[in-house]
């Protein structure tokens, strides 16, 4: 038997020979933790403290392979690691404390990171995405938030540091998914397919990105999937003025596996009928969505997999003026994911994983009248790295590899167009990064292969971090590769991929709130795709680039019990791309932007209420002949009304430009009037959501 006996901070052993478990403490700025309780996650007993400097030392028997312990610390996020002695100290990472509703997490957001390729990178929770006013319980609606951020009513995508929307990618678990948005009618937003309570964490990169990423000419979304100890046994059930969905988890709480089970459907038909839009739906959006995921906890690795369906459909006529223009558009997805993550020693780690997303659209009236497109898309992606993480080295290392096959068949007035490409890409990856005493370096490269292009690429990154107190001064360099949209290599498969070059310097201020951040941008282009011709089929060449600078000013703080957040920006852009045969201003870039977001939490009222303020300078649209035409600053108001009803009944309330404001987002080029065009606007001028989430279990542990 072996017997622990405590005394004070130390503890000693009994008629066995002791060997050593050392490890040191920090926050995620590298700060060491004085301290942080050491607990034996098998008892609960308090083994010992850490010192002034987050270190700490535990004398463990011969016997004792490995054991699990908890860290605590106050302000802090509890830890459980199942750790071996070794002559190697473990470098923890505590990070800071979050306070959970029944499973819905609440944490401050923009933080300033001190190591990343990316001088300002913004991490939202689920809870963030919940209550933001404009998101509406969409991913891409909580990102709008973002003070590097633009985005259009009537695309919906974003645009970082003056790119175009299809220049930023979105991975979750290090795995890019090509089609992560739903399907739309004309001038209408798309949203993510992924639901924020799948997510632990999302993190918009903007401009910089890790070398393990790729294919972005402007940013990350970067989410990280949940763990096994994050899944929560029980029922969630959702309920909402777009559709109900049901979620049910499989498992104790202190299970190695489990399983959930989740199905949803969303249907605007109701909505459509009491807050109509310009168009007439004679189908209106309507998505069923069912997924099953499981996580299984192995010694020193863990297991996550996940199975999933979403289909989408809608019926529309855009223009009531032409009958027979009555586009109907219908899509099914599958997916499936698998990774595995293995602690091979007490510094490395390897990391496997692998996805596959099949996808089959169909649509009718989509460019002109009695026009039929079938679309058959299928992606797949494998991928190994090993990652070493000492002090103060950091090594990330590792091998992708990516397959799609793209089959389109378009039907034009009796002509029948075959379109298709298939594309291998080969990836290697490697990142050294070197953090102490505040100062953090980064280099990274990535090597890709395209065999539709037959083309190499390297993309070499490097970052400098320092802190000196509560301030923090980044640099960022990189060069960033991006393949053409499948729009166009079903078209024109020799063509060169699109590059940027992005250069960032960062000043930050604050560890907590208030936090003061100022960030200056330049980006040049090399290689963007520019359209030839108006007809069917489309010609296309290489040749258009041109550049993107700008600077964001950022502010968090509070005023008593409101927590608020304001930002502006300033972004030029003067770019040849599309249908832009010389350099010009894109109409998805206002130079000026402003923002101010506001939450307050009352105690009483058991309410959390939220409002967002946006307003731009407007932005230039082109008429068929390029004529640009000065469209007026855009602004809208967004509300947010969260409710406890009890600590298992949760209700929402939210509507976007709840004013009614009408705001133009471009100019829709007419070749019969070459210098004047219909400036374009979203069929909806507001929307309202109206939601009620239910967990039916047992009660929650509350987290230390």
């Amino acid at each position: 038997m072996i017997l622990l006996l405590l005394s004070g901070s130390t503890f000693s052993l009994e008629a066995q020979e002791a060997r050593e478990l050392r490890g040191r403490i920090a926050n995620s700025s590298d700060d060491p933790l004085p301290k942080v309780q050491v607990l034996d996650h098998a008892t609960g007993r308090q083994l010992t403290e850490t010192g002034k400097g987050g270190e700490f030392l535990l004398a463990l028997p011969d016997s004792i392979e490995r054991i699990s312990l908890v860290f605590l610390a106050e302000g802090y996020q509890s830890k459980v690691m199942l750790l071996r002695p070794s002559p190697q100290a473990y470098r923890i990472i505590l990070i800071e404390a979050q306070r959970s509703i029944e499973g819905v997490t609440v944490s401050r957001r923009r933080l300033q990171p001190i190591s990343g390729y990316a001088p300002l990178t913004s991490r939202f929770t689920t809870f963030d995405i919940l209550i933001t006013p404009r998101a509406l319980g969409d991913i891409l609606g909580g990102l709008m938030e973002d003070p590097d951020a633009q985005s259009s009513d009537t695309d919906g995508r974003l645009s970082l540091q003056g790119g175009a929307p299809h220049e930023s990618q979105v991975y979750i678990d290090g795995l890019r998914l090509p089609n992560p948005y739903s399907i739309s009618s004309k001038n209408s937003s798309v949203r993510s397919i992924l639901s924020p309570s799948e997510c632990k964490e999302i993190n918009l990169l903007s401009g910089g990105y890790s070398a393990s990423m790729g294919q972005a000419l402007s940013g990350v979304i970067q989410i990280l999937s949940r763990d096994t100890k994050e899944v929560k046994p029980g029922s969630l059930i959702s309920l909402s003025n777009i559709g109900p969905s049901f979620t049910w988890g499989l498992g104790a709480p202190s299970s190695p596996t489990k399983v959930e089970l989740s199905a949803s459907y969303t249907d605007l038909s109701l909505y459509d009928r009491v807050l109509p839009s310009a168009y007439h739906y004679t189908r209106s959006f309507y998505s069923p969505s069912f997924t099953a995921s499981l996580w299984h906890d192995l010694p020193q690795a863990m297991l996550k997999a996940q199975l999933s369906y979403t289909g989408m459909g809608l019926g529309y006529r855009p223009n009531a003026s032409l009958p027979t223009f009555h586009s109907r558009l219908r899509e099914d997805r599958y997916y499936g994911r698998l990774t595995y993550v293995r602690s091979l020693s007490t510094a490395c780690q390897l990391e496997l994983g692998g996805h596959t997303q099949y996808s089959d659209f169909s649509g009718s009236s989509l460019v002109t009248p009695q026009d039929h497109v079938v679309d058959h898309d299928l992606y797949a992606e494998a991928r190994l790295a090993l990652k070493y993480s000492g002090e103060p080295l950091s090594i990330l290392g590792g091998l992708d590899y990516s397959w799609r096959d793209y089959r389109e068949t378009y039907e034009l007035r009796g002509d029948r167009y075959q379109l298709n490409f298939s594309n291998h890409l080969p990836v290697s990856f490697l990142e050294v990064s070197y953090l102490r005493h505040g100062l953090s370096l980064s280099a990274g490269l990535r090597g890709e292969y395209a065999s539709l292009l037959k083309a190499w690429s390297l993309a070499p990154r490097l970052y400098a971090g320092y802190r000196h107190g509560r301030h923090v001064f980044s640099a960022s360099w990189g060069r960033y590769t991006q393949l053409p949209e499948k729009e166009i290599l079903r078209f024109m498969p020799a063509l060169k991929s699109s590059r940027s070059e992005i250069t960032q310097l960062s000043y930050s201020y604050g560890d907590k709130t208030p936090l003061l951040q100022l960030s200056l941008f330049y980006k040049s282009y090399q290689h963007l795709t520019r359209s030839l011709s108006e007809g069917y089929p489309k010609h296309f060449d290489d040749l258009g680039g041109g550049e993107t600078y700008g600077l964001t000013l950022f502010h968090k703080g509070h005023l008593g019990a409101i927590d608020y957040s304001t930002s502006y920006s300033y972004t030029q852009a003067r770019l040849s791309y599309d249908r832009y045969l010389r350099p010009l201003a894109p109409s998805y870039v206002s130079p000026h932007t402003f923002r101010l977001t506001a939450k307050y939490w009352s105690g009483a009222l058991k309410s959390l209420l939220g409002c967002s303020f946006y307003i731009d300078a407007g932005a230039k649209g082109y008429s068929y002949d390029l004529t640009p035409i000065q469209l007026p600053g855009r602004s809208r108001l967004d509300l947010s009304w969260s409710y406890i009803a009890s600590n298992k009944v949760l209700l929402h309330l939210g509507c976007t430009n709840i004013l009614g404001t009408t705001n133009y987002w471009g100019i829709e080029p007419n070749p019969l009037s070459p210098t004047e065009g219909t400036r374009i606007t979203a069929p909806n001028s507001r929307f309202l959501y109206i939601g009620c989430f239910i967990t039916l279990s047992g009660k929650q542990k509350k987290t230390p």
